[in-house]
């Protein structure tokens, strides 16, 4: 058997323990790149791109690339914790479940942080 990432093991922790859990019918699952093959299999056969879409479409594939196939979630873990949120009474609002959407929220909110003391400092 494979050994869980420790992110996978703290979230179903908290998951299960209730840490998480808030009165909601809705939660919004952000398990972050999945190792589904979409990447490659999307890109088949793609035609080469005009010259005005280089910068900005053209960055991003590249950008995008050397990802696929190395995608951090694991398809049944996350179905696994999807099983275990489909069978609670009460639902985190909010999910994430496993390192690379962690490390992205956490990057999101470092930004927010500063750009508020930003303003603070700017609003004095």
């Amino acid at each position: 058997m494979a050994k869980r990432p420790r992110s996978f093991d703290f979230l179903t922790g908290l998951l299960l323990s209730g840490g998480l859990m808030a009165q909601h019918s809705v939660c919004a699952l952000e398990p972050g790149g999945m190792r589904t093959n979409w990447g490659t299999r999307a890109n088949e056969g793609t035609p080469d791109l005009l010259p005005d879409y280089e910068p900005s479409v053209g960055a991003v594939a590249k950008q995008v690339a050397p990802l696929c196939g190395h995608e951090n979630s694991d398809p049944a873990k996350v179905a696994q914790v999807i099983l275990r949120l489909a069978a609670s009474d009460r639902l985190p609002a909010h999910l994430l479940t496993v390192s690379d959407a962690i490390q992205a929220e956490a990057a999101r909110a470092a930004e927010t942080s500063a750009d508020e003391r930003g303003e603070a400092a700017g609003g004095r």
